[in-house]
């Protein structure tokens, strides 16, 4: 088992020098989702709404809620893509609405 073990972990480290270094990540992302909530919160209570890190397994967006609570959603889930460009809008687009 330890042979299979180390043969894994010698496998995963040639692939990691294998990728072109702007895909690398050189250490854990700090937030990635797991768990996925399909429940749309009024965007009046999100503070702030992000893109995980291209490192994570799932691509996903993280919600923060007013009262400091983070809640992941798909990448491909509407209600999240359509806060996170509302909240992301550049600044001098804000008025040519």
């Amino acid at each position: 088992m330890k042979t299979l073990s180390f043969s894994l972990l010698l496998l995963f480290v040639c692939c990691c020098h294998a990728m072109p270094s702007s895909q690398q990540c050189n250490t854990t992302p700090e937030k990635c989702c797991l768990k996925f909530s399909s429940a749309i919160i009024p965007a009046k209570n999100v503070t702030e709404i992000i893109r995980t890190s291209s490192c994570c397994p799932h691509q996903a967006f993280i919600a923060t809620t007013s009262r400091g609570k983070e809640i992941c959603y798909k990448e491909d889930f509407k209600w999240a893509k359509k806060t996170f460009d509302r909240l992301n809008k550049p600044k001098d687009a804000e008025g040519s609405s």
